[in-house]
């Protein structure tokens, strides 16, 4: 509960939350496979499940037409663990750090976009894929070059 009126507050101050679908590869659209806080339902969240580097998306992860909203490269990510170790994991948190970064560099950009226009470029520059449709609803995989050059373009219309 205490989480959920969190979220409500930060969605009410237009605060975007980006959230991994989970990693037990269901669909979280399915009440019995709800996931939070991408479940949550509020306008603000951005949901992120994992693809491979063939745009595949990943058996581990989470999906749905209507609860999840983009995909991101999420297996075989690189990263540095404690002491400068080398890692490479695997998971829908990997994704979800990936579009965080996007939506950070589009808000650089233009800071006064709201949780919904965000939402909106994502889906406009996604990579669409034939193997995502009804895993999310976008049906796509981020892609950062085409919503920045959209963005700086001033190819949306924003009020």
């Amino acid at each position: 509960e205490r989480e959920y009126l969190a979220i409500k507050k930060a969605e009410s101050l237009g605060i975007i939350i980006v959230s991994a679908a989970g990693n037990d590869g269901k669909n979280i659209d399915i009440p019995n496979n709800k996931y939070f806080p991408a479940s949550y339902g509020a306008s603000n969240i951005i949901t992120v499940n994992a693809v491979d580097k063939n745009g595949e998306l990943g058996k581990f992860s989470n999906y749905g037409s209507y609860t999840v909203d983009i995909s991101a490269i999420g297996i075989d990510v690189a990263s540095f663990g404690l002491y400068n170790e080398k890692l490479i994991s695997s998971g829908t948190s990997q994704a979800t750090a990936y579009v965080s970064g996007v939506i950070s560099n589009l808000l650089s950009i233009n800071p006064n976009l709201d949780p919904t226009q965000i939402r909106n470029i994502l889906y406009l520059t996604a990579d669409r894929s034939p193997s995502l449709i009804y895993k999310s609803r976008s049906g796509g995989i981020v892609n950062e070059k085409r919503a920045i050059s959209g963005l700086m373009s001033k190819s949306f219309y924003f009020k």
